[in-house]
């Protein structure tokens, strides 16, 4: 209750919310927050049919959210179970009358929650109904239809609702688990700590989404192609924390200069002390026929460089193509701040820009399916005229290799 009032009234992400929560409940109460948080628009839509005369609100609502959410995916747990432990909990905090109403609701969910899990998409209905049923806000599932049309908002909202894949890349081969479709790629068969691996340790194994690990493999790909060896070839990676980005980067043999904002915020501080860490590990673990480094710089100094070989900017956004990572971002992120994001993408472009020298590449990319918002209008806005498009991607959870959403654009200085 106390991590979804975190998360919902106060804007904070889900793992901020979790970091208050003691060590040993933490794992379950993210499972449960996580769950909820992807399903909400649903359970909702749920909750109000079943409460044609009242619709809940505050602690109440989230109390039936929680206890939907369990009753509808957690078959392991006995219905009596959530439902006399949800209505207790409510009668302590809310008396004796929320607690009969919540009774109810939850005896009509648990005594069909066959019927509910089997619903299908509502057909004919309202673009709001709609978005409720594809567990989004309305303003982000009428976008998502506008770009790229019906059936695709619906695969793309369904497979979001999923746990995504772990994958890794690793310089090494790895056991219990599978080759990828690009280079160094694994996806792993089942959950385990890598973070404590040998490997991981050594700088030889980073945990990197498929989708990220494309557009790294076949960004070097294009650059390889027109320069044939990427050794002694320099990249800025402006947007580059927490550094999996950087790392494949100069796996692929780059010189590598990456960089963050450093804001004054402890998100910002621990964001960029990873991409050190990490910088610091990587190096280490790179030999003496590895042409690739890192040099971590603070974001004041990036100023000074010029004339590079190319520059990445994987800019700051919606996030609308890590909703299965990243689950409560659809409920926090608001039309209008998707207006100030674009105003910082657009600054960051122009800046990457000025940067590139004749010949050079210039990248640009959005962990978002808002592709004509959220991509295509800072391109236009920027202003790029020395720079001719090269190549695109647009990558969604519901297509394969089924990594994170994002779109991307490759450009070529004249």
């Amino acid at each position: 209750m106390q991590v979804l009032t975190q998360v919902l009234s106060h804007q904070r992400t889900l793992d901020d919310a979790l970091s208050d929560v003691p060590v040993e409940s933490r794992s379950w109460v993210h499972e449960i927050t996580a769950g909820t948080f992807r399903f909400k628009g649903r359970l909702d839509w749920i909750i109000d049919q079943l409460s044609l005369k009242k619709k809940p609100s505050g602690g109440v609502r989230k109390a039936l959210l929680l206890a939907a959410y369990q009753l509808l995916n957690q078959p392991q747990v006995p219905q009596a179970w959530i439902v006399s432990e949800t209505v207790d909990a409510v009668r302590k905090k809310e008396g004796d009358a929320a607690a009969a109403f919540v009774n109810a609701v939850l005896r009509k969910i648990s005594d069909h929650v066959e019927s509910w899990r089997k619903l299908d998409w509502p057909e004919g209905v309202q673009a709001s109904e709609q978005a409720q049923w594809a567990s989004l806000p309305e303003w982000i599932w009428t976008r998502l239809v506008k770009d790229h049309g019906l059936e695709w908002a619906r695969s793309y909202s369904t497979a979001s609702l999923e746990r995504p894949t772990l994958w890794i890349r690793s310089r090494v081969p790895q056991t219990e688990a599978k080759p990828g479709p690009v280079a160094e790629s694994w996806e792993l068969e089942s959950w385990r700590p890598v973070h404590e691996s040998e490997d991981y340790r050594m700088g030889r194994l980073m945990v990197q989404d498929i989708s990220s690990q494309i557009l790294v493999s076949e960004f070097s790909h294009e650059a390889r192609r027109l320069w044939g060896s990427l050794a002694g070839r320099t990249v800025l990676d402006l947007c580059a924390a927490p550094g999996g980005k950087t790392t494949g980067l100069a796996w692929d043999g780059w010189q590598v200069f990456a960089t963050d904002k450093q804001a004054e915020t402890h998100t910002s501080q621990d964001r960029f002390r990873l991409l050190q860490e990490t910088a610091a590990r990587v190096n280490a673990g790179l030999g003496p026929q590895d042409t690739g480094r890192v040099e971590v710089m603070d974001r004041s100094r990036v100023s000074g460089l010029q004339n590079l070989d190319a520059v990445w900017v994987d800019a700051p956004c919606t996030g609308s193509g890590v909703l299965r990572r990243h689950p409560e971002i659809r409920w926090i992120k608001t039309e209008k701040s998707l207006q100030s994001l674009q105003k910082e993408q657009i600054n960051l472009l122009a800046e990457a820009s000025a940067k590139v020298k004749s010949g050079g590449l210039l990248m640009f990319s959005v962990c978002s399916a808002l592709r004509n918002e959220e991509l295509e209008w800072v391109v236009r806005s920027a202003e790029l005229h020395e720079f001719k498009r090269i190549r695109e991607w647009s990558l969604a959870p519901h297509v394969p290799p089924q990594g994170d959403g994002f779109s991307a654009v490759l450009f070529r200085r004249d």
